[in-house]
């Protein structure tokens, strides 16, 4: 025969032998192909075998799976401890039981495993807030920071930590008081315990940290009207980025701060009294009472000012609907063209002051002539 031939009935026999082996020795493959496994998928509390950029796959939530995935946050491999920590957080408040070391992680852990360790605390929610309350005042200020940004992602769970985070407010590092400043803004109306703590931290001398104050009182909305003068000045003197967030506040505080606003707004530059004039419009209805009596106020510039704000609000300043038509057919030029901006704002439902915009139109004022104008085809078919 042939060589060929010979190798080709040798690779047919080996082929044949392997086939029998299989047959008859199955247990002995198995445990070949699971000695070719990472050490990583041997172990029972991983129940990650994908990479970190992938959601971890999760096998149960039990007890015992949640204790495994704890002791991992001490194995040496790096890799390990970070899909534990991955897998703890896809549990969420099933991984309660491991809040002890998760704390541990967030002092020790480098700064992406001290993120992820961040991240599983948050998901567990309220359990694991006496522990944050714990590191916020720790040595380090990158645990700090890290115990405040696992509240602020806890969101409302994390309201038990308000008094604690009221006094880090004062940290002596910009980078925990903007975290802090930011946590108490995503809890909600509840850090009105912490209002003189976020009024203080107004005056901070980092615009971040400052930003993240306005916030939270934003969030706190009519609780922190004691706060409104303090925004005030920081709107005189802030950054526009400032001073817009200020306004939002402001507006978020109501009307109770109405009457401080359009006082404020009658000495402003216009940089300032737009800002404030923003702020008033976002107050909605519950402002106009307050803008309608500033309106039939004897000063004029404040007169001017509670007009314009009318005009912001636009059809919730129907209220004033009778003021703005015996303003618009008045002599005061000024605040006659203002009035009738206000009635066109408000809309079709301003028709009855169509006889008092009929009469500016035909008045000697080319400005009270063009507003009237204006206000009339706003009001539409009604007129």
């Amino acid at each position: 025969m042939e060589l060929w031939a010979w190798i080709i009935i040798a690779l047919l026999s080996l082929a044949f032998a392997g086939m029998i082996w299989r047959m008859f020795f199955p247990s002995r493959v198995k445990k070949k192909g699971a000695r070719g496994r990472s050490s990583n998928e041997r172990k029972p509390g991983l129940a990650v075998a994908r990479p970190s950029s992938s959601p971890p796959a999760l096998v149960s939530t039990r007890p015992a799976e949640v204790a495994s995935l704890a002791r991992s946050l001490a194995d040496h491999d790096q890799a390990v401890r970070l899909r534990a920590l991955e897998s703890l957080a896809a549990l969420g408040p099933a991984s309660a039981s491991a809040v002890s070391a998760l704390g541990e992680a967030v002092t020790r852990e480098p700064p992406r495993l001290r993120q992820a360790a961040t991240l599983a605390l948050s998901k567990i929610g309220e359990p694991a807030a006496p522990l944050l309350i714990e590191l916020l005042k720790h040595e380090r200020p990158v645990v700090r920071e890290a115990a405040a940004a696992a509240l602020r992602l806890m969101g409302e769970a994390g309201r038990s930590a308000v008094p604690a985070l009221a006094q880090v407010l004062s940290d002596e590092s910009s980078r925990v008081r903007e975290a802090v400043g930011l946590a108490l803004a995503a809890i909600g109306p509840e850090p009105a315990q912490a209002l003189p703590a976020l009024t203080t931290a107004l005056k901070d001398a980092e615009q971040e940290a400052r930003v993240a104050a306005i916030k939270a009182l934003a969030e706190i909305g009519p609780g922190a009207r004691e706060a409104a003068g303090s925004l005030l000045d920081l709107m005189a003197r802030g950054s526009a980025l400032e001073r817009e967030a200020a306004a939002e506040a402001l507006g978020r505080i109501g009307a109770s701060a109405a009457p401080l606003l359009i006082q404020a707004a009658s000495s402003a530059d216009d940089r300032m009294k737009r800002h404030l004039l923003s702020a008033l419009s976002r107050m909605g209805a519950p402002a106009a009472p307050f803008l309608i009596e500033a309106a039939k106020g004897p000063e004029e510039k404040v007169r001017a000012v509670a007009l314009e704000a009318l005009a912001a609000i636009g059809p919730e300043a129907l209220p004033a609907l009778e003021l703005l038509a015996s303003l618009a057919a008045g002599e005061d030029r000024e605040l006659s063209s203002a009035a009738a901006l206000a009635l066109g704002r408000i809309g079709p439902n301003a028709a009855p002051a169509v006889p008092a915009l009929m009469g500016l139109l035909r008045s000697g004022d080319p400005f009270g002539r063009k507003a009237a104008g204006e206000a009339l085809a706003a009001i539409g078919q009604a007129a």
